[in-house]
């Protein structure tokens, strides 16, 4: 087994592994799942916004890059109009340098999109989201409608505060939610509605704090009760003070009971966790529609890709890439391809190209090298020497390096789920930047959790006063972290059965208070 070069610990490389890096004829990994997973993102910031100057139409933006970042930003639609030329920038490639020099200061020079919000509509406070409508401060979605505060769902409609969502309605405060109706403060449900702190259930109607029930209405800690008596108790949660107490003695109560190994529905050889209708793919998890996927993580609707971190779309043959897709095919070690792109490596920001090479910020077009343009022939016999070199330094394959990365790394999502110190992050030469304390202003809102100010937008108020609920005493930041850190993080363990003993592969890491059950031992029990 070979070691991992950053952490320095085993792992494997399987044969359906080693099969499609000789298909796609790239190197072996050097870094196990976790820090490639890890090293893709550290290029994505989602949620630390500036507020900063197009560099072209001067217009105040939004925007993840900070105004002292050395990347030229712009607007959205000046960054996707005809008002500058990406092959300006082109430039001959240079063989006494690397490809990862080269690329890096022509990265710096080539414009950059104030945010990603591909075909969205009035969503100017939104990040990493792709035919999205009305929606706020929510960020790496995709097809969701006025949804605020949300975080990594799709097919999503008036949502507020939720991460890792699939086609559910009117929730609030639910992770890892599948088909689900106005539901509540739940976790790994599919199918529920009308319901309020539920885990791990599956077909329930008007339900409170239930656990692993399958099929229930009016039902109480998983206890059937009258209509008329049920109604007294969702009465009695309007109240903030019951509200609190029925949400911890739920989470006590779902501790008591056993977990599945993994959440998901309608999957076929697989692994991971928060995943529907896989086949034949392992190591993914907030995915759906996979075939013959591995280390997937909220990839949706995919074919034959691995390394592969948010997006699909119609994707297939994707390797080693950070926010890929709408009908990308064959696409290496990219960041940020889109529409259609095609047989391109080591590209940001393109959008319809096809066999491009280290480009940035192109837009439909085709056989270029560091956004030069060449023929068909020149294009295929400087790309085979370009990539020669790279495998003779040991580069070919491998995501772009850290030091490429826009963002320091507690800016970028990388943090939320490989958490370091800042002494641990300067220990291994990545980049860390002190937050700004900003003076509060004791007349606003103040988050009880970080101790900064916050507001709540209208919308927000109307959300709260629909669904009779108190409005948040903290900010959306410190709201999110919760989740995060309540979510199911994206790596497997192994680990027995609790019940049989069996050996499982499951994203409970052996550390956390859940009893863990095979899926032949929790059917036996639930069903």
């Amino acid at each position: 087994m070979p070691t991992c070069k950053q952490c320095q610990h085993q792992f494997t490389i399987y044969l359906e592994d080693k099969e499609f890096y000789q298909r796609i004829s790239v190197p072996e990994p050097t870094l196990c799942p976790d820090c490639r997973q890890q090293r893709r993102l550290l290029f994505r910031n989602l949620r630390v916004l500036y507020q900063r100057k197009c560099a072209l139409s001067r217009a105040n933006i939004i925007s993840p890059f900070a105004p002292d970042s050395k990347h030229t930003v712009y607007r959205a639609e000046d960054w996707w109009s005809d008002k500058w030329e990406p092959l300006k920038y082109g430039r001959s490639f240079d063989f006494s340098k690397t490809f990862f020099e080269q690329f890096k200061d022509l990265f710096i020079a080539v414009p950059v999109i104030h945010h990603l919000a591909i075909n969205s509509e009035n969503c100017n406070y939104v990040n990493g989201a792709a035919y999205c409508k009305n929606c706020y401060l929510s960020f790496n979605m995709d097809y969701c409608e006025d949804c605020y505060y949300i975080t990594n769902s799709k097919y999503a409609i008036d949502c507020l505060d939720c991460l890792s969502l699939s086609k559910c309605e009117r929730c609030y405060e639910c992770i890892d939610c599948l088909d689900c109706y106005h539901l509540l403060f739940s976790e790994r449900c599919s199918n529920c509605y009308d319901s309020y702190f539920l885990s791990d259930c599956k077909n329930c109607r008007n339900c409170i704090a239930c656990s692993n029930l399958v099929g229930g209405e009016y039902c109480v800690f998983n206890k059937a009760m009258d209509k008329l008596e049920f109604e007294k108790i969702k009465i009695i949660l309007r109240d903030k003070n019951n509200l609190n107490k029925f949400k911890q003695e739920a989470l006590d109560f779902s501790i008591k009971n056993p977990k599945k190994y993994y959440f998901g529905n309608y999957n076929e050889n697989f692994s991971g966790f928060n995943i529907k209708n896989l086949k034949n793919s392992h190591w993914c998890f907030d995915s759906s529609d996979l075939e013959n996927c591995n280390y997937c993580n909220y990839v949706f609707n995919a074919k034959d890709c691995m390394d592969y971190t948010i997006f699909g779309d119609k994707a297939e043959l994707i390797y080693n890439c950070l926010a890929t897709g709408i009908n990308s095919y064959h696409n290496i070690c990219c960041m940020a391809c889109w529409n259609g792109s095609k047989n391109c490596q080591y590209c940001t920001y393109v959008s319809a190209c096809s066999d491009c090479f280290g480009c940035s910020g192109l837009k439909h077009k085709q056989y270029c090298i560091l956004n030069k343009q060449y023929s068909k022939t020149e294009y295929e016999l400087l790309q085979d020497k370009i990539i020669n070199q790279m495998k003779e330094r040991g580069e070919y394959g491998e995501f772009f390096p850290v030091g490429m990365s826009f963002f320091a790394y507690n800016e970028t999502v990388a943090n939320e789920y490989f958490p370091l110190t800042k002494e641990e992050v300067l220990k291994r030469g990545w980049a860390w930047k002190d937050e700004e304390r900003k003076k509060i202003d004791p007349s606003l809102l103040i988050c009880l959790q970080c101790g900064k100010n916050y507001k709540i937008i209208d919308k927000e108020k109307d959300f709260y006063l629909k669904l009779n609920l108190p409005e948040p005493e903290l900010c959306h930041n410190c709201r999110n972290k919760n989740r995060i850190d309540k979510k199911i993080k994206p790596t497997l363990f192994k680990r027995q059965c609790a019940k049989c003993k069996k050996e499982i592969i499951t994203a409970y890491a052996p550390d956390r208070p859940e009893i863990v059950y095979c899926e032949e031992c929790y059917n036996k029990e639930i069903y």
